[in-house]
């Protein structure tokens, strides 16, 4: 394992800025008083003045919806904005990728000879990265990333640092990852532990001060399983991984053909990294070749679109509204009951407001903002994630209850 050195300058994350003020004693006051709908069909706020000093700070309900009596104390407003998300593609290059894809060549025969039986048919690698090509180009300039592959020199090499650094998608950096995918050449062995280990550590802010602000997302692809140090996968699962929660990593996991014999270790990856199909897929299964928290392409009978499919809903679980959920003065909790969400379409416009949907998973039907399962993120999900991402302004509204559907 090649180790490099890393540099020690220090991240500065989003400010917040809070604006702290105490609602109105009279108890007749503390009922919210409803507004019109906006024109874009979403309940309105009034004005923002109500939730600055000197007037009735009280949050205004949409319509179908009220604050009761006596719920509200205080009220702090807190600029926030999405975190912009950083992907880092770790990606398989050994020489198994040159196999055709089954049933022209099955992993077993693969595994015996890495090469292409017929030249004029895509090899596994042709087909990756045309998807991985697909998958970039598609993410917005507001994301970042980069690439590092496994092996980097034809044998159980790994690199310290990613072979494309994680920048700002603007042109350059998409010519750099595609000219960087066009040039790889798959031969070595598969030393997917070291790789990881050292993609987790770039990304680790305790690690690696010059890391960028934002969501921090691991994406592992691979044909194979660990050939270089099988000795340290159970290291990795058990000591690494639980850094990456510390961390705030998400580690996403795809095994295409050639990865059957891993499936239970990628699916404790997947698991453990906090990507799992469901909370009752098996993760702890003791048959090596059973599992299915991950992305397990094996069985696709056309890896192409199905490729194509997986890295599309990577994107957009990578790309979901998330804001880090503030703390009070002195870096205490907030009061998760009192928190709500409003963001303006425009400069100067109305304040609108974004209900909680805690009722449904964020990636199946939640309309609304929810809590991430630590409660260290605010997730806001479906059409409201794509109202607020077009917002011109976002606000942490705190003190008032927190506003459901009836």
């Amino acid at each position: 394992m090649r180790v490099g050195s890393f540099g020690n300058r220090t991240v500065r994350y989003a400010s917040f800025l809070a604006v702290f003020c105490a609602c109105s004693a009279d108890p007749g006051a503390t009922r919210a008083r409803v507004a019109s709908a906006a024109p874009s069909g979403e309940p309105e706020l009034s004005s923002a003045s109500q939730l600055e000093p000197a007037t009735n700070p009280q949050l205004v309900a949409p319509p179908s919806l009220d604050i009761p009596d006596g719920v509200c104390a205080s009220t702090g407003t807190i600029e926030a904005s999405l975190r912009p998300p950083n992907l880092l593609f770790v990606i398989d290059r050994s020489g198994s990728m040159n196999c055709n894809l089954p049933p022209l060549t099955s992993s077993e025969e693969c595994e015996q000879l890495a090469k292409k039986v017929k030249p004029e048919e895509p090899s596994k690698w042709s087909v990756v990265r045309t998807a991985l090509e697909g998958a970039i180009a598609r993410l917005p300039p507001s994301a970042s990333a980069g690439i590092t592959y496994f092996s980097n020199d034809d044998s159980c090499g790994v690199q310290s640092r990613p072979h494309v650094p994680i920048g700002a998608l603007d042109s350059n950096q998409l010519a750099r990852l595609t000219d960087s995918l066009e040039g790889v050449e798959p031969r070595g062995g598969t030393p997917m532990v070291g790789s990881l280990i050292l993609a987790f550590k770039q990304l680790n802010p305790d690690q690696t001060p010059d890391q960028p602000y934002g969501k921090r997302i691991v994406v592992l692809l691979t044909d194979g399983q660990e050939g270089c140090a099988p000795e340290a996968m159970e290291r990795l699962l058990t000591v690494e991984m639980p850094k990456t929660q510390k961390a705030a990593i998400t580690t996403f996991v795809i095994g295409v053909p050639g990865s059957e014999p891993s499936r239970a270790f990628l699916s404790r990856l997947a698991f453990a990294g906090g990507t799992a199909a469901s909370a009752n897929c098996d993760h702890d299964s003791a048959d090596p070749t059973t599992g299915d928290c991950h992305f397990d392409m094996t069985k696709d009978t056309d890896l192409a679109s199905g490729l194509t499919g997986v890295l599309s809903a990577i994107s957009g679980r990578a790309l979901s509204c998330e804001i880090s959920v503030p703390t009070q003065d002195g870096g205490g909790p907030i009061d998760y009951d009192k928190v709500n969400i409003v963001y303006t379409d425009r400069p100067g416009g109305p304040e609108q407001l974004v209900v909680q949907d805690a009722q449904h998973i964020c990636e199946q039907g939640a309309d609304g903002w929810q809590y991430s399962d630590d409660k260290s993120s605010i997730l806001i999900c479906g059409g409201a994630c794509e109202k607020v991402r077009r917002a011109a302004s976002i606000r942490v509204a705190l003190g008032c209850k927190t506003i459901v559907p009836d």
